[in-house]
């Protein structure tokens, strides 16, 4: 097994995340026989999720776009995007919810922060989002929040209002101080750190 773990791309207790589903932390490994074959799995705890884990086959890691969670230098990124001048999102209703959509789940943080970035400046504008758009944009958020908590350890509702905050230096340069205020804050979230099991 030794052999084995040495090919593994994450360790127990690291914070990675999934395309789809989000973020979370190795939690161990599990050996399941399907068909015959022994296949070796990752098992992962996805944040607010204490009870049911993820199961991701170790040698797939790659096809499936599991990844480790943003680092350092990534989230500095993160922060500057979401201070930055928005791009336009298209006007046409059915075109702008699938754009949200896509960008929210390529699995590339810095991409999510652009599509949360550009449907927050929506969102407070005049022409404003849909309920659809509104909860994609929520969906988008709750990826970014929950990365971000993942990598620094921190509660989701922590993660959130810094996203709000480096919003809000965007907002105020064009005088819209208080418009971030409508950014929806999630529940009070514990930390990952020391909740791993293997």
């Amino acid at each position: 097994m030794g052999e084995q773990e040495e090919k593994t791309k994450f360790k127990i207790g690291e914070a990675v995340v999934h395309p789809i589903r989000g973020a979370g932390r190795i939690t161990g490994f599990k050996e399941l026989e399907t068909e015959g074959t022994l296949r070796r799995y990752y098992t992962i705890r996805l944040l607010k999720q204490t009870t049911t884990n993820l199961m991701i086959p170790i040698n797939e890691v790659d096809e499936i776009g599991l990844r480790a969670a943003v680092s350092t230098a990534e989230m500095d990124e993160v922060w500057t995007i979401l201070a930055s001048p928005p791009e336009e999102l298209p006007n046409n209703y059915r075109a702008r919810h699938k754009v949200i959509r896509s960008q929210s789940h390529t699995g590339n943080i810095q991409e999510i922060a652009k599509i949360i970035r550009d449907a927050g400046w929506r969102k407070q504008g005049e022409n404003g989002l849909t309920q659809k758009g509104n909860e994609l944009y929520k969906q988008g958020l709750r990826l970014l929040a929950a990365e971000i908590a993942a990598a620094r350890d921190i509660p989701l509702i922590q993660a959130q209002k810094e996203i709000k905050a480096h919003l809000r230096a965007s907002f105020e340069r064009i005088n819209q101080p208080n418009q971030v205020d409508n950014l929806e804050v999630a529940e009070q979230e514990p930390p990952l750190c020391n909740q791993a099991t293997q």
